[in-house]
């Protein structure tokens, strides 16, 4: 069979253009884009991203963070004690290994009081030896890994003087920073960081099928160079084929995707260079390792997943500048579907949710019996939480974000980001604060006043919206609830399942995820499509579990 690629342009990620000579491609392009059922051993030479922390400390910036590094290095590269080590396994067993490897880099997570805090009976826990975040930093001193510290908010470093002598080093490294009102732009500095010291992104591919032909070079190195100029971290290539169509085929960062995708979006684009795009498809993950050298030596070819997470994700169909518009100046967007009762036990299946695996927790929420507070945006909630921290929560929602003052993002538990429900959009501000052991339970047996649970601060939050009677509210709960954290080979995106049961043991089951704002609307539709691959998507209109929740308590108070 004849050629049909006549010439190739390519734009490199650096901005410079070159041509390549014809060579032959027998058929259409696919089979060159994404080779399917080629299997590549994890490479050696990937780096892996050690995230060391201590939980008292830092335990909240820690998801956090490993949420946001997944979106741009996969599950593969982030290690995370939590999901790491698995149940029955020794955990200083999995860490030693890890940071016995070169290639691990480990990103020290410092939260305010790191080296002064103390445990219950008065002793400095950077002092004990035996201590889990202190031997992970050790080792990697000792082994001499990459590293990355990362102070927390306003933390500052330790002075040399209050660290032990094995972790003076530390003292020399230079840190980031990661704070909650800046939280998208610190991460972006952490993820440099991470590629300086030889972290491998996660890109993806897709596929943009233009109208006509093209008569030489200079045309098509038009074309790329168009797009090119849109967002530089990407790499296009420009094939020309048979049927008068150009296929441009483009690899990039999640984020450099992204900001393409709302590019074309808000521009309603409909043709490049005066060639009418026919169609954009084909999304596909490539995960770091299989850019990686095989035992023998030669690049492996790319493979597309069994479950391709992304197809059809870029649509012209998908208008994602109504997704945009509702998380402008949010820190990160969490998107939810309540599955229905009939496909809930297929949820289970699909995910593998142990209930003996789940965290347990029991919900309370304070409202009136008409639910005033909730049909003003209120929500009111304290939360008991079996091995982990009780804590109390103010939630206002529908927020303007810029309209908040700067000092509310100073405040330790406040964040900002947008809730996802059905066809909504809302961006929403909270508070949590800590609760003492019991203090919850106490509310729970009238022992204990509601406003003790809240904090002046918390209080002033609702003030925000209007004033609060705290003597007239309702305790309405418990709803216990059962939570885990779980992956799917077919989306890149880590899955949080929550069920409530309540008290006639009718239960809701929501499944969730969060990501950074910049990749909303790729995440929104990837995790529309990756669910309706499972038959999960519902049908009909979305409620949220707290409303179902409220209402079945106020009915049960009338009645």
């Amino acid at each position: 069979m004849s050629a049909i690629l006549d010439f190739e342009a390519v734009v490199l990620n650096e901005g410079r253009t070159r041509s390549s000579p014809a060579r032959p491609l027998h058929g259409r392009d696919d089979a060159t884009i994404l080779p399917d059922g080629v299997h590549t051993a994890l490479d050696s030479d990937m780096a892996m991203i050690f995230i060391s922390y201590r939980r008292s400390n830092a335990n909240m910036a820690a998801g956090r963070l490993r949420d946001a590094l997944t979106q741009q290095f996969g599950e593969r590269q982030i290690f995370r004690d939590i999901e790491g080590v698995p149940r029955g396994d020794d955990w200083r067993e999995r860490i030693e290994g890890l940071l016995s490897e070169p290639k691990t880099i480990v990103l020290a997570l410092i939260g305010a009081g790191w080296a002064t805090e103390q445990d219950r009976d008065g002793h400095r826990l950077l002092d004990n030896t035996n201590g889990g975040n202190r031997l992970e930093l050790e080792s990697a001193l000792r082994e001499g890994l990459p590293m990355i510290p990362v102070l927390i908010g306003e933390a500052q470093m330790p002075s040399l003087n209050e660290l032990p002598h094995s972790l003076r080093a530390l003292c020399t490294i230079n840190a980031v920073r990661l704070r909650d009102g800046d939280w998208d732009q610190d991460v972006q500095q952490v993820i440099q960081a991470l590629e300086r010291k030889g972290a491998s992104p996660v890109r993806v591919t897709f596929r943009i099928t233009l109208e006509g032909t093209l008569s030489n070079t200079k045309e098509a190195s038009d074309i790329v160079q168009r797009v090119g100029h849109i967002v530089h971290d990407l790499t296009l290539t420009l094939k020309r084929v048979e049927a008068g169509s150009i296929v441009l085929l483009v690899e990039g960062s999640v984020t450099a995707v992204e900001k393409l995708t709302q590019f074309f979006n808000a521009k309603e684009l409909t043709e490049i260079n005066g060639h009418r795009i026919l169609q954009i498809e084909r999304m596909a993950l490539i995960e770091p390792e299989l850019h990686a050298t095989s035992a023998e030596g030669a690049a492996p070819p790319r493979r597309q997943p069994s479950t391709s997470f992304l197809s059809g994700v870029i649509n012209r169909a998908v208008d994602a500048s109504d997704l945009a518009g509702g998380t402008a100046n949010t820190q990160g967007v969490e998107l939810k579907v309540t599955v229905s009762e009939q496909k809930e036990q297929a949820a289970a299946d699909a995910f593998g949710l142990d209930p003996s695996a789940g965290e347990r927790r029991r919900i309370f929420f304070f409202d009136s019996i008409d639910l005033a507070l909730f049909q003003k945006g209120l929500v009111l909630r304290a939360r008991e939480v079996k091995g982990g921290k009780d804590d109390s929560t103010v939630k206002l929602r529908p927020v303007d974000p810029k309209k908040l003052d700067v000092k509310w993002h100073r405040l330790k538990g406040f964040k900002i980001e947008a809730d996802g429900v059905g066809d909504k959009l809302t961006p929403s501000a909270s508070l949590s604060v800590e609760q003492g052991d019991g203090e919850i339970k106490a509310v729970e047996k009238r022992l204990r006043a509601i406003d003790k649970l809240f904090s002046p601060e918390q209080e002033e939050l609702l003030n925000l919206r209007v004033p609060v009677t705290f003597k007239t509210l309702l305790v309405l709960g418990p709803v216990d609830a059962l939570r885990w954290n779980v992956k799917h080979e077919a989306l890149p995106f880590p899955i949080i399942a929550e069920q409530w049961t309540l008290p006639d043991k009718h239960d809701l089951l929501e499944l969730s995820i969060k990501v950074p704002t910049a990749q909303a609307s790729v995440a929104s539709v990837a995790f529309d499509t990756f669910l309706r691959g499972l038959h999960l998507k519902p049908q009909g209109g979305q409620e949220a579990k707290t409303r179902v929740a409220l209402e079945f308590f106020v009915k049960r108070v009338r009645a």
